[in-house]
């Protein structure tokens, strides 16, 4: 009442008023000072009626009150009609959104999600409403909860900024999307978080491709590290090489020197020469040789004199060369030749020089031959020690030992140190800032000079960029010309380090998760010994670090999960992830509930197991405490119903007692009342049955009842866990004893501030501790029971309300009735100007389409470009066919339209007129088809005829279910655009009430409807939007539907944007009709 009349003060003036209006007119109706108004709508909605008392200020005043009342009343449904509106309109801009919407409360609770965030989650709104984020869409992991618990706690602390997080959510399917969240929190009116909106998108290609790329990398580094590998065992083996060449080298150059000694004992004693001598003159003639020349070739020295030179044919181009020395002036000469000694080919060094004036000449040959194989191989070598030099991934330099000085460097020198050849070579290490710590390069030439060489020595270099490098120093002093040299190898392991150090800061990161997480995690060996632990495991099962760690798994597993324990090990072995509930065993053996999660894993290099413990015993007593919570709310709720719908006390009370007994699980459950006269009843009561009734249980006894109402004075429960240890009276004991009570649990029923009753729980078989739990579902069943009493005392108070109001119920009656009269009037004269105003419209149309068609049909024919005369010697103008093709075209669509208004009118009061017959389906629809061909080719749409020919035959009119198909198909052709494809079918479906039916159904895969069209489709003068032409007023499909249900079918529509429409409808089959 209070909302209808406004504020409080107008509603006591009104009522002040209305008890002066109906005490001066003398009502009988009993009411006091304060009671409630009895019956003033009537006066306050239709002042006007009342005329008795209309000179009276007060009359007056009531409708001065009652129209300033109306004024309020429509400004507020103004008010209620724009914030419908502009709710639905924010609510059309969050369904159409092409992103994530969700609302969750500050326990991460989803209480709103889109409709894209329901397709593209999977979830129902009904399944997933009400439901922990973390629970449904979140994946299960070990920190989920709390991350979820962290983020929501940040945006509260934060409300007024915008949170982004990336996060990996499940599907209802199990598939695992990647969104990008940016949540924001909500605020009432009070400054308060209420919840917050996150609004997601679809990041999962882009997490993919970062995932790919971060792969590619290790997989790079992984080809780096093989690579280097590779290099180091090449600079060992290069190294390995260099050696030797030194030690050929060092032979060399003792060869050279013995043969620089041969050839001073040749020049002094030429006999004892171990070389080839000869004497000879111009004449180009042997004058003499040593015994080494004839030993050499296996003559005697005398068989050589007087011989010409190279008459043994072994060596060519000595002649020539001794001719041409004695021609020249030169008086010493030099030569290497080949000489063929047997089958061997020796190289020899000739030394000639000229005696006796020139006309003489001594030879002497040394054989050089292992010198150029020497000078060959060294040659060789240099050449691929250059090449290593210069190829090798390693940095090489050359310098000075005394200073430092560069005399040659590498490729690999100056990509790294960034400078080039000329830029190093002649400058010292000091004097380009090699060395990060100079002081290094001293020890290391301190180290050199004791030992010889050093061997991966790490050191800090910088390059010219100032960027500091790590290497690994080989080196070995080597004498070059003369000098002692440095000859370094360096090999670079920065990145090396630098992954190391990450290493380490990864192992001290993870290790500190290892440690601080509170779930227990256990590391085993794959047949299951402990091999680590950390110490959430420990306190979890009350050991100590030392004494967990050499404990033989089965001591601290329940017996029961032992098997559990043993497909743990199988499956992870498998690596097959483990996931179940099982019971381990506290140190003082107290059995606890885990949840245990498995998976392998390497550790030190070894296959590990490891296992993610978790107590979850607060878990199971949540679960259980919210199972007893939802029973108590289910029985709360039902009794809550009961008293909402039925207004029959007792049913209530005996339904009430039955339920609660068998939540409680009590012996006894009963309902007392207590009248004004100090006077109690049981009115209710369920008992088992090897226990006695106390139903109808009268007490009179003042004393007794005096007792009762003293102990629910100043409290309304009482608690008796052992009647035995209580201290009661006489009279009460004798009452726990005759009904064997052994505890109870009693609420006072207090209704208008006045008790009622009480609502008792009897437990007869043995003492009961009762719980808080029980006491407040009883308080709370009271307050319902207390509820339904009211209501009952409320309804009897209406049915005498009602009594009072029958005779202005009457009197409205017959205002009504005379306004219905007048309506039914307006009617009549509304069906008959509609039905003149047709008549008269559809007679010209008629008359001008019957000359327009005789015209085109006799006259056109014959019409040329030039004006003619009739015989009556008019002129007739010349009129294009196409004109009047648009003028018949326009008369037909005027005629169609009224003569469908006239049908919809017809239909509206009297019905389709139907001559109903047995009718073959496929025979009918294929005439259709055949008529509208034409119409279907101009249109270019494809269609799939699948309408069987042993349907059975259906009962209908031949005329008006060819209007069905013939609109629906038309239909289809105007809202799509040209190229739809048409598929027509039809099945026989068996319906438990009517009996066998056919089904038809015609679709097409255009362009589909919104839900909302589809619910306006067959509505009288509705329109589609998306048509392609906008002639019509909407009374097709209208049709369709009249003459489907006035054939005994149904017709409906199925479509959606994007995938096409479907029409179906059924019709009674011959046989179903004459049933």
């Amino acid at each position: 009442m209070g909302t209808i009349l406004g504020t409080p003060p107008m509603y006591h003036k009104l009522k002040q008023l209305w008890l002066a209006i109906t005490n001066n007119r003398g009502d009988n109706h009993p009411r006091s000072p304060n009671s409630p108004l009895q019956t003033p709508i009537p006066l306050l909605l239709y002042p006007e009626t009342q005329s008795q008392a209309d000179n009276s200020d007060e009359i007056q005043e009531l409708k001065r009150i009652n129209q300033q009342l109306r004024r309020e009343i429509a400004e507020r449904e103004q008010v209620e009609q724009v914030w419908r509106e502009r709710e639905t309109y924010y609510r059309n801009i969050v369904e159409n959104a092409n992103s994530l919407i969700l609302r969750i409360d500050t326990q991460g609770t989803i209480t709103f999600l889109n409709e894209f965030a329901q397709q593209f989650l999977g979830y129902p709104e009904a399944e997933i409403l009400g439901h922990s984020a973390a629970e449904t869409i979140i994946p299960e992991t070990e920190t989920s909860g709390r991350d979820l618990t962290t983020l929501i706690q940040d945006i509260i602390q934060h409300p007024d900024q915008y949170r982004y997080h990336e996060n990996e959510n499940i599907r209802r399917d199990g598939s695992r999307v990647w969104i990008g969240w940016t949540n924001k929190a909500l605020i009432d009116g009070s400054g308060q978080v209420t919840g917050i909106l996150c609004i997601g998108h679809d990041i999962t290609e882009r997490h993919l491709a970062q995932n790919a790329l971060r792969l590619m990398n290790e997989q790079l580094e992984q080809r780096v590290a093989e690579r280097t590998a590779a290099l180091t065992v090449t600079n060992e083996q290069l190294r390995q090489e260099i050696t030797e060449r030194q030690r050929a080298q060092e032979t060399e150059q003792q060869l050279i020197a013995s043969l620089q000694a041969a050839k001073d004992q040749l020049q002094a004693i030429l006999d004892a020469v171990p070389g080839c001598v000869s004497w000879m003159g111009t004449d180009l003639k042997y004058q003499g040789v040593n015994s080494y020349l004839g030993k050499t070739f296996g003559l005697s020295a005398a068989a050589f004199v007087g011989k010409e030179l190279g008459f043994m044919n072994s060596t060519p181009g000595f002649k020539d060369f001794i001719a041409q020395f004695f021609a020249s002036p030169l008086q010493e000469a030099k030569r290497e030749i080949e000489t063929l000694i047997g089958d061997n080919c020796r190289y020899y060094l000739l030394v000639a020089q000229k005696y006796q004036q020139g006309q003489a000449a001594v030879c002497v040959s040394v054989d050089i031959t292992e010198l150029k194989r020497t000078e060959e191989a060294l040659r060789l070598s240099e050449e691929k020690f250059a090449k290593a030099f210069r190829c090798c991934p390693n940095s090489i330099t050359i310098s000075t030992l005394a200073d430092g000085r560069y005399i040659e460097v590498n490729e690999t020198f100056m990509r790294y140190s960034g400078y080039q050849r000329q830029e190093v070579i002649g400058r010292t290490a000091e004097e380009l800032n090699i060395w990060v710590h100079p002081e290094d390069r001293d020890r290391m030439v301190h180290s050199l000079q004791h030992n010889g060489a050093i061997t991966n020595q790490e050191y800090e270099f910088r390059t010219k960029s100032g960027e500091i490098l790590i290497g690994l120093l080989s080196a070995e002093i080597i004498n070059l010309r003369g000098e002692r040299c440095l000859l370094a190898l360096t090999h670079d392991i920065t990145q090396r380090k630098l992954a190391e150090q990450r290493l380490k800061e990864s192992e001290i990161q993870y290790r500190a998760i290892f440690e601080a997480t509170t779930d227990g995690l256990i590391i085993s060996d794959l047949d299951g010994q402990l091999v680590e632990a950390n110490p959430a495991a420990c306190q979890m099962h009350g050991y100590s670090y030392s004494e967990f760690i050499h404990l033989d798994p089965e001591r601290f597993i329940h017996p029961d999960s032992h098997s559990i324990f043993y497909e743990y090990l199988t499956a992870v072995r498998q690596g097959v992830p483990f996931q179940r509930e099982a019971v381990d065993l506290r140190s003082d053996g107290t059995p606890f509930p885990i949840e245990v999660r498995g998976t392998g894993f390497m550790y030190k290099g070894k296959p590990h197991l490891l296992a993610v413990v978790r107590d979850i015993t607060e878990q199971k007593q949540a679960e259980a405490r919210l199972r007893e919570a939802a029973e108590r709310d289910r029985l709360l709720g039902e009794i809550a119903a009961r008293i909402r719908r039925s207004l029959d006390l007792n049913e209530i009370m005996n339904t009430t007692v039955a339920e609660v007994r068998q939540f409680l699980q009590a012996d006894r459950v009963l309902i007392s009342y207590m009248d004004g006269a100090m006077h109690g009843k049981v009115v209710a009561e369920s008992v088992a049955d090897n226990f006695s009734s106390c139903w109808d249980l009268a007490v009179e006894n003042d004393e007794y009842l005096q007792e009762l109402i003293a102990l629910f004075e100043h409290t309304d429960v009482q608690v008796i866990n052992d009647t035995a240890l209580w201290e009661t009276s006489p009279e009460r004991a004798e009452y726990l004893d005759q009904f064997q009570v052994r505890a109870a649990l009693a609420v006072a029923i207090v209704v208008d501030e006045q008790m009622y009753g009480l609502l008792v729980v009897h437990q007869c078989t043995s003492p009961r501790q009762w719980q808080a739990l029980e006491v407040d579902l009883l308080r709370r069943l009271a307050t319902q029971v207390a509820i339904a009493i009211k209501q009952g005392r409320l309804y009897q108070q209406l049915s005498e309300l009602n009594t009072n109001l029958e005779y202005q119920v009457e009197e409205r009656t017959a205002q009504l009735q005379q306004k219905m009269q007048e309506l039914q009037e307006l009617n009549q004269i509304k069906d008959v100007f509609l039905h003149a105003v047709s008549h008269d419209l559809r007679t010209p149309v008629m008359g001008m389409l019957m000359v327009l068609k005789n015209l085109l049909n006799s006259y056109f024919s014959t019409l040329d470009q030039e004006s003619r005369t009739n015989d009556q010697g008019h002129k007739t103008i010349p009129v294009p066919r196409s004109i009047v093709e648009r003028m018949i075209q326009s008369s037909d669509r005027q005629l169609n339209l009224i003569n469908s208004l006239l049908e919809i009118h017809a239909a509206e009061s009297y019905g389709i007129p139907c001559e109903c017959e047995p009718l073959q389906l496929s025979q009918l629809i294929q005439e259709i088809l055949t008529e509208l061909q034409p119409l279907l080719a101009k249109n270019q749409v494809t269609l799939t005829n699948q309408v069987a020919d042993d349907l059975p035959f259906v009962s209908a009119d031949v005329k008006q279910l060819w209007r069905v198909f013939e609109n629906i198909i038309t239909n289809a052709m105007k809202h799509n655009p040209p190229g739809i494809h048409l598929t027509l079918s039809a099945t026989v479906v068996e319906d438990a009430v009517e009996g066998e039916k056919v089904r038809c159904a015609i679709a097409d895969n255009g362009v589909g409807m919104e839900q909302q069209q589809c619910d306006r489709l067959f509505d009288l003068y509705y329109r589609g939007a998306s048509s392609r032409s906008l002639s019509g007023i909407g009374l097709g499909l209208y049709l369709c539907r009249q003459i489907i249900k006035a054939h005994g079918g149904e017709i409906g529509v199925i479509s959606s944007p994007g995938e096409g429409t479907t029409f179906l409808f059924t019709l009674l089959t011959s046989s179903t009709s004459q049933r």
